[in-house]
């Protein structure tokens, strides 16, 4: 079900009206990959594709880098640049037959932007577009999983999927306790002072230690199924509105 690798006459037999896109950037985070938010949503793609029988597109790997943007390796395009991205994308599937767009998110900074495109392409194309952020709905799975605290941003939820659905990778994370900065409710600085993000209280440590592979396997695979939940059910509702108006 990977849409590059099948050939023009299997797109043309099989018709698809429903696919996957991931969507990322290249940014600090810390001792991990700088790729981490293209890693997550290129392979959950993948596993979602697997399990919900959906195509998923090659991941486009460069986002709305903003507060991390000062440091060494990070890069991005503008929010007007990924808006414009994903109409064009998405209007062209929608020209071929595609009725269903599903867009995995793998870094906050880029959601301003995908909604747009989302908005622009369900008003000016018909394409039921959704735009969905795995980490928002993960938190209580990550807390039950690995404990309260240190929750965020290159920290202990982001690097446990990342880990649990990428174990090749495992390598590149620092098992101890880490620096990083409290995001305040009420400030914004630019650029962030730490690549590593919490999002708790300000008095949270995030202990990499606690990322235990088979911790990390178990939450990818929670967060896997809480995810082909949420496509399944927008999904089903979508089909609906199509036979409600047929």
């Amino acid at each position: 079900m990977d849409w590059q690798r099948m050939s023009t006459h299997e797109h043309a037999r099989r018709a698809f009206t429903t696919a996957l896109l991931p969507v990322g950037t290249i940014e600090a985070h810390d001792g991990a990959p700088l790729g981490t938010d293209n890693y997550i949503p290129a392979e959950l793609g993948q596993r979602l594709s697997e399990r919900l029988e959906i195509p998923c597109l090659p991941v486009m790997p460069y986002g709305v880098t903003k507060s991390l943007l000062a440091f060494s390796g990070s890069c991005g395009v503008s929010e007007a640049l990924l808006e414009q991205f994903l109409f064009e994308v998405g209007r062209s599937l929608a020209r071929n037959g595609l009725r269903y767009l599903f867009v995995l998110d793998g870094h906050g900074g880029n959601f301003t932007a995908l909604k747009a495109g989302a908005a622009r392409l369900h008003q000016e194309c018909g394409l039921f577009t959704a735009v969905i952020e795995w980490w928002h709905e993960a938190e209580s799975i990550a807390i039950e999983i690995f404990g309260e605290g240190g929750l965020g941003h290159s920290a202990v939820d982001e690097l446990g999927m990342l880990v649990g659905l990428c174990p090749e990778l495992e390598a590149a994370i620092p098992k101890q306790t880490v620096s990083s900065y409290y995001l305040y409710k009420g400030v914004k600085p630019y650029p962030a002072p730490h690549p590593v993000l919490t999002y708790g209280r300000p008095d949270d440590p995030v202990d990499l230690s606690r990322l235990e592979p088979e911790k990390c396997r178990r939450f990818a695979e929670q967060v896997t199924d809480l995810m082909a939940r949420i496509v399944r059910e927008i999904l089903t509702g979508w089909q609906g509105i199509g036979r409600a108006t047929d």
